[in-house]
């Protein structure tokens, strides 16, 4: 398919019509916040990686109970 022909298939599809066109504004606004909040999130997490409780977790429990059983004492 040709420029002119993709053209005149989106203005057909798409833009002719108002409400096919705030439609396709709402979902692609949907889908880009999306890709950023899941693009941001797994970005965060790997440079978080080693930083954050769930990965420390055992390690704090462990220490937590050690000092628990040396109070009792």
């Amino acid at each position: 398919m040709n420029l002119q022909g993709l053209r005149k298939t989106l203005y057909k599809g798409i833009f002719q019509r108002t409400s096919t066109f705030v439609l396709a504004c709402v979902v692609s606004a949907f889908a880009f916040e999306r890709l950023v909040d899941v693009t941001g999130d797994q970005l965060f997490l790997f440079i978080n990686t080693g930083k954050m409780y769930k990965d420390v977790e055992k390690k704090y429990a462990a220490l937590a109970a050690g000092s628990e059983g040396e109070e009792e004492e």
